[in-house]
Protein backbone atom coordinates (compact mmCIF):
# COMPACT_ATOMS: atom_id res chain seq x y z
CA UNK A 1 0.00 0.00 0.00
CA UNK A 2 2.55 2.64 0.77
CA UNK A 3 4.70 2.07 -2.89
CA UNK A 4 1.01 2.82 -4.22
CA UNK A 5 0.73 5.88 -1.85
CA UNK A 6 4.25 6.96 -3.41
CA UNK A 7 2.86 6.73 -6.59
CA UNK A 8 -0.32 8.74 -6.69
CA UNK A 9 1.04 10.90 -4.49
CA UNK A 10 -2.12 9.91 -1.63
CA UNK A 11 -2.73 8.08 1.45
CA UNK A 12 -5.24 5.17 0.91
CA UNK A 13 -7.62 5.67 4.05
CA UNK A 14 -8.09 2.31 5.84
CA UNK A 15 -11.00 0.39 4.59
CA UNK A 16 -10.72 1.83 1.82
CA UNK A 17 -9.21 -1.16 0.21
CA UNK A 18 -12.33 -3.46 1.75
CA UNK A 19 -9.20 -5.25 3.40
CA UNK A 20 -9.86 -7.10 6.71
CA UNK A 21 -6.50 -7.67 7.34
CA UNK A 22 -3.19 -6.20 6.83
CA UNK A 23 0.55 -7.22 6.69
CA UNK A 24 3.60 -5.73 6.68
CA UNK A 25 7.22 -7.04 5.71
CA UNK A 26 6.32 -9.99 3.57
CA UNK A 27 8.05 -9.97 0.63
CA UNK A 28 6.15 -9.97 -2.51
CA UNK A 29 2.85 -10.71 -0.96
CA UNK A 30 0.66 -9.85 -3.59
CA UNK A 31 2.11 -12.68 -5.94
CA UNK A 32 2.14 -15.70 -3.01
CA UNK A 33 0.98 -18.76 -4.81
CA UNK A 34 -2.50 -20.00 -4.15
CA UNK A 35 -2.99 -22.44 -1.50
CA UNK A 36 -0.19 -20.40 0.10
CA UNK A 37 -0.78 -20.24 4.24
CA UNK A 38 -0.07 -17.58 6.82
CA UNK A 39 -0.29 -18.91 10.43
CA UNK A 40 -0.41 -16.78 12.94
CA UNK A 41 2.03 -17.68 16.65
CA UNK A 42 0.03 -20.45 18.83
CA UNK A 43 -1.06 -19.21 22.06
CA UNK A 44 -1.86 -21.88 24.34
CA UNK A 45 -2.91 -19.96 27.43
CA UNK A 46 -3.85 -16.09 28.18
CA UNK A 47 -5.10 -14.54 30.75
CA UNK A 48 -9.03 -14.47 31.97
CA UNK A 49 -11.05 -10.84 32.01
CA UNK A 50 -13.32 -12.37 33.82
CA UNK A 51 -10.88 -12.91 37.65
CA UNK A 52 -9.65 -16.62 36.80
CA UNK A 53 -5.93 -17.21 36.08
CA UNK A 54 -6.72 -18.31 32.27
CA UNK A 55 -8.84 -19.45 30.00
CA UNK A 56 -9.25 -22.47 27.59
CA UNK A 57 -6.66 -23.12 24.96
CA UNK A 58 -7.18 -20.92 21.59
CA UNK A 59 -6.61 -22.65 18.62
CA UNK A 60 -3.81 -21.33 15.85
CA UNK A 61 -5.13 -19.54 13.28
CA UNK A 62 -4.36 -20.00 9.65
CA UNK A 63 -5.31 -18.46 6.36
CA UNK A 64 -4.82 -19.15 2.89
CA UNK A 65 -4.34 -17.90 -0.47
CA UNK A 66 -6.75 -18.40 -3.02
CA UNK A 67 -5.52 -15.63 -5.54
CA UNK A 68 -4.24 -12.21 -6.33
CA UNK A 69 -6.42 -9.10 -5.61
CA UNK A 70 -6.36 -7.35 -8.75
CA UNK A 71 -6.54 -3.21 -8.84
CA UNK A 72 -10.24 -2.24 -9.33
CA UNK A 73 -11.59 0.96 -10.70
CA UNK A 74 -14.23 0.29 -7.93
CA UNK A 75 -11.53 1.86 -5.13
CA UNK A 76 -9.51 4.00 -7.63
CA UNK A 77 -13.27 5.70 -8.11
CA UNK A 78 -13.62 5.84 -4.47
CA UNK A 79 -10.25 7.74 -3.95
CA UNK A 80 -10.77 10.18 -6.57
CA UNK A 81 -13.98 10.90 -4.58
CA UNK A 82 -12.35 11.13 -1.63
CA UNK A 83 -10.10 13.43 -2.85
CA UNK A 84 -11.44 15.17 -5.63
CA UNK A 85 -8.71 14.56 -8.08
CA UNK A 86 -10.10 13.84 -11.67
CA UNK A 87 -7.87 10.86 -12.90
CA UNK A 88 -6.85 9.23 -9.53
CA UNK A 89 -8.92 6.47 -10.20
CA UNK A 90 -6.77 5.53 -13.28
CA UNK A 91 -3.34 5.90 -11.54
CA UNK A 92 -4.60 4.01 -8.59
CA UNK A 93 -5.35 1.26 -10.85
CA UNK A 94 -2.09 1.73 -12.76
CA UNK A 95 0.09 1.86 -9.27
CA UNK A 96 -1.80 -1.01 -8.13
CA UNK A 97 -1.00 -3.76 -10.70
CA UNK A 98 0.69 -6.39 -8.34
CA UNK A 99 0.21 -4.86 -5.42
CA UNK A 100 -3.35 -4.98 -4.31
CA UNK A 101 -2.66 -8.08 -2.05
CA UNK A 102 -4.46 -11.48 -2.06
CA UNK A 103 -7.60 -12.88 -1.52
CA UNK A 104 -8.06 -15.85 1.11
CA UNK A 105 -9.94 -17.71 3.53
CA UNK A 106 -9.47 -18.94 6.79
CA UNK A 107 -8.48 -22.22 7.05
CA UNK A 108 -8.68 -22.26 10.99
CA UNK A 109 -9.58 -19.68 13.13
CA UNK A 110 -7.88 -18.87 16.08
CA UNK A 111 -6.81 -15.33 17.61
CA UNK A 112 -4.87 -12.76 16.13
CA UNK A 113 -3.66 -9.40 17.33
CA UNK A 114 -1.78 -6.40 16.27
CA UNK A 115 1.43 -6.88 15.30
CA UNK A 116 1.53 -10.79 15.35
CA UNK A 117 4.45 -11.90 13.33
CA UNK A 118 3.42 -14.48 11.07
CA UNK A 119 4.99 -17.48 9.15
CA UNK A 120 4.12 -18.08 5.29
CA UNK A 121 4.24 -21.74 4.15
CA UNK A 122 4.49 -22.10 0.22
CA UNK A 123 2.02 -24.55 -0.99
CA UNK A 124 2.33 -28.38 -0.36
CA UNK A 125 3.19 -30.28 -3.48
CA UNK A 126 3.75 -33.80 -4.42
Amino acid sequence: MREIETEIGHTIPTGCLFENIKFLGIPNFSNLPPTSRIVFPFRDRIPSQHGGSTINMLPQAILTIWEENGPCQTVGKRLEKYYQKPGLSAAFVKAAQGKRGVMGFVLASGCVKVGDIVTVYPPVTD
